[in-house]
Order: C-alpha cells, then sequence, then structure tokens
C-alpha cells in the first residue's frame, strides 16, 4: 500500500512539474514573440503605429521641418496677371526624410497647384525615430506663399 502512495505521490509530482514547464515555456514563448515584434522594423502602413508617433509626447509636427527645401517657382501666367496667393500643401513624410502623396489643401490658385506640389517633393527632412526605428509621418503641412515683389 505504502509503495502505491509513493508512486501516486511520484505521479502526481510529475504531473505539477509538467504543468509547471508546460507554463514556463508558454511564457518564454510569450516573452519571445513580443521580442521578435518589437524588434522587426515598423510597418509603415500599420495605422496604429503611425497614430502613435502622431500622439507621442516627444513630437511636434511644427518644429519639425525640412533640412533641405525647394522654393517654388512663380508660374509665368500667375506673374503676368499679378496673382498672390498662399497654398497649403498636405503630405506624408517617408522613413527616409522624402515627402509622398503631397496634395494642396483648401483654396489654391489653380495656376499655383503644378509649382507648390513639385517644391513639395523636393523637400527632404531628417528622418522621424520613433522607439528606435524611422517611420513615417502622415498629414505634414506646409503653407508656401506666393508674393510679387513691389519694386519702386
Amino acid at each position: 500500500m505504502r509503495e502505491d502512495s509513493v508512486a501516486q505521490a511520484v505521479v502526481k509530482a510529475s504531473r505539477q512539474n509538467h504543468q509547471l514547464t508546460s507554463e514556463a515555456l508558454s511564457k518564454i514563448q510569450a516573452v519571445k514573440q513580443i521580442q521578435a515584434e518589437t524588434e522587426r522594423p515598423l510597418i509603415v502602413n500599420d495605422t496604429e503605429i503611425l497614430q502613435s508617433v502622431a500622439n507621442a509626447d516627444k513630437f511636434d509636427a511644427q518644429n519639425y521641418q525640412p533640412v533641405a527645401k525647394v522654393e517654388p517657382s512663380y508660374p509665368e501666367q500667375a506673374l503676368d496677371r499679378d496673382l498672390e496667393g498662399n497654398c497649403t500643401v498636405v503630405y506624408n513624410v517617408n522613413e527616409n526624410g522624402g515627402v509622398e502623396l503631397p496634395k494642396v489643401e483648401g483654396d489654391c490658385h489653380p495656376l499655383f497647384v503644378e509649382s507648390f506640389i513639385n517644391a513639395a517633393l523636393n523637400f527632404k527632412y531628417q528622418p522621424y525615430v520613433f522607439d528606435g526605428h524611422a517611420v513615417m509621418v502622415q498629414n505634414m503641412r506646409y503653407t508656401f506663399q506666393y508674393q510679387i515683389s513691389k519694386s519702386s
């Protein structure tokens, strides 16, 4: 009888050990999965990541300015008509600091649109780094101004 009790205790201890080992392995696998996910490059089209960049405490869109920019050329037809104006271009800054998908926002005289879009496409930014990875920044805005110099 005593041998049966000892055998049952050994089997019970073995099962508990197996259960603890299985739980430990599951936890280790979960930790490895988390590490693998955080060590891989961020997916730039992932809305959650982009929103977290936009909401990051250290991110300040007003101070995130191009390190190189090209002034738009004044369209000849606009000069001939003495047209002046402002135009805001909205675009994304990719992981390499280049501008993507620029589009005009709000009212902008049609004669200025192409020039503003071309100028924005030539902007270069310092890539924005979030959590150790360069990420895309969406919905950046830059307002161009066209004014004709009045010489006296």
